[in-house]
């Protein structure tokens, strides 16, 4: 996806990029998204990974579970899962097939083909650019082709919603791990600075003390040992 000088205004705004072409007479439809999002690359893909907890960040997901994960020994894994979606009255269960490329930053999909899925497939990847240690470009594709059984409201009200909503809610739960993030290291700065602080303090109260070393038993300086006198 290239982006033009107006797509860049765009996300400069917050705004999300989006393409998306429908077959009208197939349902099948391939969507396009790109999101700025002011987090960490670590971050985002945490979230995206975080499928067990889809149903809390993602609305419209009512189920989600993985029941298969595989780490291969070229650091890539294979992440098997199972996502229900509802869309009013209509519940759809599919199974979905994920590979992770850590060295890519980038993860993958296709439907488990092994698995029964009511949708009739669904492909796509998520690739997470960094921008600076605490900003991320994220590039998000999607093709589905829904079951014949959906009816065409539903088909028509997924395909709208579907995109803009794809990245909201990943710039919304990275964005608000990254403030808890900054949060907690800003509390320990600040703990740590104050534990210095104390420990200096406490060296300069405690110079010339009786009994400390360095300071006269009887309080102040040690006088300088001038030879030839007791």
């Amino acid at each position: 996806l290239e982006l033009t000088a107006e797509d860049l205004k765009t996300l400069g705004k917050g705004t999300t990029v989006t393409r998306q072409v429908i077959d009208k007479e197939t349902g099948a439809g391939t969507a396009f998204a790109v999101q700025d999002i002011a987090a960490s690359k670590a971050t985002v893909i945490e979230r995206i990974l975080d499928y067990k907890n889809y149903p809390k960040m993602v609305s419209g997901v009512s189920a989600c579970s993985n029941y298969a994960e595989t780490t291969h020994k070229n650091g890539t894994q294979t992440i098997m899962t199972r996502m229900v979606i509802g869309a009013a009255m209509v519940k759809i269960e599919y199974f979905i097939h994920h590979t992770y490329y850590p060295d890519l930053s980038s993860i993958t999909w296709t439907l488990d083909y092994s698995r029964e899925s009511q949708l009739d497939e669904s492909v796509g990847f998520w690739y997470i650019e960094e921008k600076d240690p605490t900003h991320t470009r994220v590039f998000y594709s999607v093709n589905v082709l829904l079951g014949s059984w959906v009816p065409g409201f539903i088909v028509d009200m997924m395909q709208k919603t579907a995109l803009t909503s794809a990245t909201a809610w990943v710039k919304v739960e990275s964005e608000k791990a990254a403030k808890a993030e900054a949060a907690v290291k800003a509390k320990a700065a600040a703990a740590a600075a104050e534990t210095a602080s104390g420990s200096s303090g406490e060296s300069t109260a405690l110079d010339g003390k009786p009994g400390i070393p360095g300071g006269h038993p009887h309080g102040g300086k040690i006088a300088p040992y001038k030879a030839g006198k007791p």
